[in-house]
């Protein structure tokens, strides 16, 4: 290898700047004259100084503030090959010797030069979000890897699934939660409520209510494999959808048929896209490793939401201030997505962020049918109601579509069986005197989770050819909701 005039050597040649190493469009080129140490690194990597030590370099990615021939001794160049979701940032001395540092990624202002100390800059790891439900049970129904592979454009069959906590002890204590609130609990502003008065005649009392509120949440969509030598289930690559700032507005009404029965309905829609919600895009192709290997990440809207929801409650206990009932009920909630994207970290790029300006690559929709039980009570005190309820349902199924519009590949993907827990909270104020006679005011939160469900999948590409699997898709959606209301009984 020659050296360049800077005193470097380079396993290719250099740029126009003087500078060693091979950039990011030349990777294939050198990966086999690259020492073994870089040979994971693929792009971005190759380049030995006069004093012997391996350095990298990383490629010209103004987007992300990094200027071409930033370099990096082979230490920090190793731990960004095994954590990809960082980049390099150095400080190279007045001697010429560097000494490199590794920093998350950020938002930084430029890249480093020779003499010059490079600003920290700020974080963009990609987001690991603790999930509210974790551990995934295993299932011994096989699956044709391949098939799944590439309709998903995956490499291999490699990784393992991601554990991702106590679920079952966090549902545990979202249950007991509930429950403590119960006492002062009934009817929140998504879920219909049984609004309506007493029955004092033979006429039938109803109320109705309109109410907009903000809500927040997430869905998750899993694809797995069996390919263990177990044949236990693993994660294959999932996708987390941002339910964000999303503004709901819709309406609820109940009639009282008896004096302890009562009939109630609503319907919520979403009336935004949401606000800086985000998608990230994991893949798991090591089967030696439990990191990921494949990322991407996107901006997306709600193009579409709504909740429903019918039941029926039989006042169970009413003594004085307070009142108890039971209910039953059918729930169904919808939700669609489309993502634009922002980069991705691949390693046959070397992990370093490559732009996706934006372009739309996956459309997303999730649907929930619920039947379900419930409890809920009431707590008056003057013209004040403290109210909340508790609703859970062992029989969820759903249906989600995933639509690769590039490669125009449609995933239709259904489950059965799934559980559901939900709670809300509410405040109310009624208006007994003057021209607000029969008015009310009320203030609400709600919380909702469906567990991890497992299902199918059916796979349509661009010819029509369909093809599919059992067992290798999975679906959870959680949403947590505040909003405020206006009602008047009749």
């Amino acid at each position: 290898m020659d050296l360049d005039r800077k005193g470097f050597a380079g396993v290719d040649d250099f740029d126009h700047e003087g500078k060693g190493g091979v950039r990011a469009a030349d990777a294939q080129q050198f990966l086999a004259a690259a020492p073994d140490g870089f040979r994971k690194g693929g792009s971005g990597v190759g380049a030995v100084d006069d004093a012997g030590l391996a350095v990298g370099m990383v490629g010209d990615f103004p987007r992300l503030g990094v200027d071409a021939g930033v370099e990096a001794p082979v230490e920090f160049v190793d731990e960004a090959v095994a954590a990809p979701d960082v980049l390099l940032v150095h400080r190279l001395e007045q001697d010429g010797h560097m000494e490199g540092r590794v920093h998350v990624e950020g938002d930084c202002a430029s890249g480093g030069a020779r003499g010059q100390e490079k600003e920290e800059c700020a974080p963009m790891r990609p987001k690991r979000r603790r999930r509210l439900f974790s551990s995934l049970p295993r299932m011994g129904v096989g699956s044709d890897c391949k098939k799944i592979n590439a309709a998903h454009g995956l490499l291999s069959c490699g990784g393992r699934a991601v554990k991702q906590g106590k679920r079952a002890m966090k549902k545990r204590i979202l249950v007991l939660l509930a429950l403590m609130w119960l006492p002062v609990s009934g009817w929140a502003a998504l879920q219909a409520g049984a609004i309506a008065g007493p029955k004092e005649d033979s006429a039938m009392p109803f109320a109705v209510q309109a109410s907009l509120g903000i809500l927040n949440g997430e869905a998750v969509e899993h694809v797995y494999d069996y390919e263990t030598a177990d044949g236990s289930r693993r994660q294959l690559s999932r996708l987390d959808w941002d339910l964000k700032s999303v503004a709901m507005g819709g309406a609820n009404g109940s009639v009282r048929l008896m004096d302890k029965l009562t009939v109630n309905g609503g319907w919520w829609l979403a009336l935004s896209e949401g606000s800086g919600g985000e998608m990230d895009d994991y893949d798991w192709l090591d089967t030696g490793s439990t990191d990921w290997t494949h990322y991407s990440l996107s901006d997306v809207d709600v193009t579409e939401g709504y909740i429903f929801d019918l039941n029926v409650a039989w006042d169970l206990v009413s003594v004085e201030t307070l009142t108890a009932r039971v209910f039953a009920g059918y729930k169904q909630d919808g939700w669609s997505w489309e993502d634009r994207g922002v980069y991705l970290l691949y390693p046959e790029y070397g992990y370093v962020p490559q732009d996706l300006g934006g372009d739309n690559m996956i459309n997303y929709e999730q649907e929930f049918r619920m039947p379900y039980l419930g409890a809920s009570a009431d707590w008056k005190l003057d013209n004040f109601t403290v109210s909340g309820h508790l609703t859970w349902s062992p029989l969820v199924s759903a249906t989600d579509w995933d639509e690769h519009v590039a490669r125009e590949l449609h995933f239709k993907e259904t489950f059965e069986e799934g559980d559901m827990i939900g709670f809300g909270l509410e405040a109310r104020y009624d208006f007994t005197q003057g021209s607000f006679r029969g008015l009310f005011l009320t203030a609400a939160l709600d919380y909702q989770a469906i567990d991890l469900i497992v299902g199918d999948m059916e796979v349509t590409d661009a010819s029509g050819e369909t093809g599919g699997d059992e067992g290798v898709a999975g679906i959870e959606n959680e949403y947590t909701a505040i909003s405020l209301g206006l009602g008047v009984n009749f």
